[in-house]
């Protein structure tokens, strides 16, 4: 769907990137998992690893495209889009783990992130950004999505998990139908509409 501001039905459609090309450990320290973050943060995607046609239809039909600025949302917006201009915006980058610095046990690095990812929830953010304000942060990208609906009648974002998250329930909260919980998986999405 493509608009203008005179449209009835507004549309936001919020995407998880596509997977990301890197290499992980099969088993790290928690001290190792910034660099692991930092590797992640750089790595583009798997072409070979296509979005499903749904996901690509709703790019089509998008008034705007955007996308975190980080390099697997940016290059997953060129795969949807190929030839339309892609918004990148650093309000959009996912939600900071909290750098750990404790226990010596070398695990899968999907079970450290699991773990830090849940203290993040509850509080624990010595060093990076809080649960608190990747919320807020969260608050002011929905608002920044609803203005460019107003504008251009749908906008497709490329994100990631957790912040896409995020955003889908302050959406919700502010009157948009759609998921209030998004999957996890690569290339998953939300579709949420409101009456303009």
């Amino acid at each position: 769907m493509t608009g203008s501001a005179g449209s009835e039905q507004r549309r936001i459609v919020i995407v998880r990137h596509g997977r990301p090309t890197v290499d992980l450990p099969a088993r790290i320290r928690p001290a190792e998992m910034p660099e692991l973050v930092r590797r992640y943060d750089a790595a583009g995607i798997d072409r070979s690893f296509v979005p499903p046609l749904a996901v690509q239809r709703l790019a089509r039909a998008a008034g705007r495209i955007v996308a975190s600025d980080l390099p697997r949302a940016v290059e997953s917006a060129r795969m949807l889009a190929p030839r339309r201009r892609v918004e990148t915006q650093r309000m959009f980058r996912e939600a900071g783990l909290p750098t750990p610095w404790f226990g010596p046990a070398r695990v899968d690095p999907a079970v450290w992130g699991t773990v830090l990812r849940i203290a993040w929830f509850m509080g624990w953010a010595p060093n990076g950004e809080s649960v608190l304000r990747a919320r807020a942060r969260a608050t002011a990208a929905a608002r920044t999505l609803t203005d460019l609906s107003e504008r251009a009648g749908s906008v497709l974002l490329v994100g990631h998990g957790v912040f896409n998250g995020l955003i889908a329930w302050e959406l919700c909260n502010t009157g948009w139908a759609g998921p209030r919980v998004l999957r996890g998986s690569y290339w998953s999405f939300g579709v949420y509409e409101r009456a303009g």
